[in-house]
């Protein structure tokens, strides 16, 4: 399970995504391809603000929702991440994409 804190600066409700990528030596996860196709898939929102849980997007399950977004005051997000299958342990390099 891979945790996520955010702060976004976005003004209407968006999402995050995240990549790992597999470490196959020197060198390796050092360039953008080597991330894509590995997306985590969301798993729970957190809840840090005053509002609801977001629930899990089942049509783009890799996409973790923001609610309400800066503009209604909201600021920390936590969500949670499930690794794709095939990639494990401690240090895992990932690379954030908010569309």
């Amino acid at each position: 399970m891979v945790l996520a804190h955010t702060v976004p600066f976005c003004t209407d409700q968006g999402h995050m995504e995240l990549c790992a990528c597999k470490m196959e030596g020197p060198g390796s996860c050092s360039r953008h391809e080597e991330f894509f196709g590995n997306e985590l898939h969301f798993v729970k929102d957190n809840a840090l603000g005053s509002h609801p849980p977001m629930p899990k997007y089942f049509n783009y399950p890799e996409q973790g929702m923001y609610a309400g977004g800066s503009g209604d005051g909201i600021q920390d997000f936590e969500f949670e991440f499930k690794l794709p299958g095939g990639i494990s342990g401690d240090k895992v390099p990932s690379l954030s994409v908010i569309p």
